[in-house]
């Protein structure tokens, strides 16, 4: 791949990164919601539980010390 090739490859990667962007601005919180439904349904399916649940745990200590810290 020369420069010209790569610049037209960025340039056409951009394009569809703002169509995809539009098109998630402009779904309903229904197809939304059906999406992220679709998303925690295959998280399961993959058995990705595990590894979500310890970064889970994680999260929840990060929120207990900002809360100890701004009480």
């Amino acid at each position: 791949m020369d420069r010209l090739q790569a610049q037209e490859y960025k340039a056409r990667y951009q394009l569809v990164n703002l169509i995809t962007q539009q098109e998630a601005r402009e779904l309903s919180a229904e197809e939304k919601l059906h999406q992220l439904a679709v998303m925690v349904s295959a998280s399961f399916n993959l058995g990705w539980t595990e590894s979500m649940q310890a970064g889970e745990q994680e999260i929840r200590q990060r929120w207990i010390q900002l809360k100890k810290k701004h009480v």
